[in-house]
């Protein structure tokens, strides 16, 4: 049995034992298996098959490509996490996952992705009920999720271009002016809280930084801490909340001034655990 493949690569004639000639060739991956789609055509002889190839190539971008897309969004979106998505940092794969189990899916999942609309997400939109800044977080998953699909060759177009967005409205931050800080102060005075609270208001680091650190982040002789990673909580469905460090929200680590009396709060903090472990 002879066997031809074609210059470009496109597809593989071969002589059947039949009489045939038959070539096979892709209409590219299954994104449900991550196997290759292949087809073949069939002709008397030699040129025939290869005149049918070429015309069957022509056409698969939209036919065949439709029936590589016939899964759902809630089966495209795992795809995307787990396959396109591993370059990212850990703590906004948790945030993009947590747009997906908890908004997305929840409302468009069971949608098939080829035949998702721009008003079935601009209704999603409209119907959710959170603030306007996580509407645009998960409008950003989702349309990275679909870019990528049109990228793939699954949808011709982006259903999510073109939807309107909620307004943000930016709130003014009040910090504490001095009498409420000394409030503050007093309230959790002598009090096992005391170190963690002053140490947050007088540095201004996130929850999850401070829980992040460790000793080797306080510099005492030059009065400066580092701060490089934060902790994450993680919930992902069917699965038991867990705790993971990661790098901060910008990836780029900072140095943090302390002041005097912020150092020697945490030197009686660090003498306490040394006369613990004695």
């Amino acid at each position: 049995m002879s066997k031809k493949k074609n210059a470009n690569g496109m597809g593989t004639i071969k002589h059947r034992s039949d009489g045939r000639w038959e070539a096979q060739y892709s209409v590219g991956t299954d994104a449900k298996t991550g196997k290759a789609i292949r087809r073949s055509v069939y002709g008397k002889t030699q040129g025939e098959t290869r005149m049918k190839l070429l015309t069957a190539l022509n056409e698969a971008s939209t036919d065949e490509l439709a029936i590589a897309a016939s899964f759902t969004l809630e089966e495209w979106l795992r795809i995307w996490l787990d396959e396109y998505c591993g370059s990212i940092k850990f703590g906004t794969l948790v945030t993009y996952k947590a747009s997906v189990e908890n908004h997305i899916i929840p409302h468009l999942g069971a949608m098939q992705l080829h035949k998702l609309t721009n008003m079935q997400i601009q209704r999603m939109y409209n119907s959710i009920d959170l603030s306007p800044k996580t509407v645009k977080n998960v409008h950003g998953v989702l349309h990275k999720a679909l870019l990528q699909a049109k990228i793939c060759g699954y949808i011709k177009q982006n259903p999510s271009d073109g939807v309107v967005l909620p307004r943000i409205e930016k709130t003014e931050v009040k910090p504490l002016n001095s009498r409420e800080i000394a409030m503050f102060m007093d309230f959790f005075k002598g009090s096992e809280y005391e170190a963690p609270m002053l140490f947050a208001v007088f540095t201004g680091l996130r929850v999850s930084e401070l829980i992040g650190l460790d000793w080797s982040c306080i510099d005492f002789d030059r009065g400066l801490i580092r701060v490089y990673r934060q902790l994450l909580r993680v919930k992902e469905k069917g699965v038991p909340v867990r705790y993971e460090f990661s790098s901060t929200k910008n990836s780029k680590a900072r140095i943090v001034p302390a002041a005097p009396f912020v150092l020697e709060l945490l030197r009686s903090v660090k003498e306490k655990q040394n006369e613990n472990e004695a």
